[in-house]
């Protein structure tokens, strides 16, 4: 029923085009994989309608009203669905990428759940350190072959999309890092950044707390670890006054069509 009503309500929303009376400044939207059914209508709805910038361009007049569009992971979607778009559309976007997924194309906690029916789960999880879930992980899933869906993108393939993409850090491991030791996300977030840039050849700026995770203690590990910025998945409006640590960002789902879309950006919820 819950469902029902959201969907009704953002297809009137959008049949009325409330979102054109929206008031925000920098929005900056989140995805994880681009829905091929969805995707470039989404993004050509937001080119037609609001001024849609990097990050690092956003950043520099944050009270202006622009939307800013990201990326986490670093799945090989991103490259093979999104980055066509964006580029056929001259928009850039961010891509904040966990490097052992990159150099080993691992297979997601999450992603192994999910392909057995099982993320439902996922939520009761997030409060476990990185061990015990991992370990939780395997004592509920069967070890099945990752299917394609779940790829990450290469080293290469992240050089490919860097004339549409900035790279941002993702963490090495993509632990939550609020249920981790200090000491264990500070070489996690450092890391991160250094190892990075020397696979990339040049200088990572900006970060992304995994889950959007973060405290006091984490937003001052990231800045003495020499980014730039740090996102978040809080929703929100970013000001001049919002702290450049803790960046507020709206999550897109995959299953998310257009209607809803609008929705999400006009901040009907």
């Amino acid at each position: 029923m819950k469902q029902s009503i959201k969907k009704l309500g953002s297809k009137v929303y959008s049949l009325f085009q409330f979102y054109k009376r929206s008031n925000f400044n920098t929005k900056i939207i989140a995805y994880h994989q681009a829905n091929p059914a969805y995707f470039e209508d989404q993004i050509t709805f937001l080119k037609n309608n609001f001024q849609v910038s990097s990050l690092s361009q956003a950043l520099q007049n944050i009270d202006k009203k622009q939307v800013v569009i990201t990326f986490d992971d670093g799945y090989k979607n991103n490259l093979e669905v999104a980055y066509p778009v964006l580029k056929k559309l001259g928009l850039k976007a961010t891509v904040y990428v966990t490097y052992n997924f990159i150099e080993n194309n691992e297979f997601a906690w999450w992603d192994r759940l999910e392909n057995e029916s099982l993320y439902h789960l996922a939520e009761s999880l997030k409060t476990l350190h990185p061990d015990q879930l991992n370990k939780k992980v395997d004592e509920l899933t069967n070890n099945k072959e990752k299917p394609e869906k779940y790829n990450f993108m290469t080293w290469d393939d992240l050089k490919k999309i860097e004339d549409v993409f900035e790279i941002g850090g993702h963490t090495i491991s993509h632990p939550i890092l609020t249920n981790i030791s200090i000491d264990e996300a500070r070489k996690e977030i450092a890391n991160s950044k250094v190892d990075l840039e020397k696979k990339l050849g040049h200088t990572i700026v900006s970060f992304a707390y995994p889950n959007g995770n973060y405290n006091q203690s984490l937003m001052k590990v990231v800045q003495d670890s020499g980014f730039n910025n740090a996102v978040t998945y809080q929703k929100g409006n970013n000001i001049s006054s919002t702290n450049n640590y803790a960046l507020l960002r709206r999550g897109i789902n995959y299953n998310d069509n257009l209607d809803i879309f609008k929705a999400k950006i006009g901040g009907l919820f």
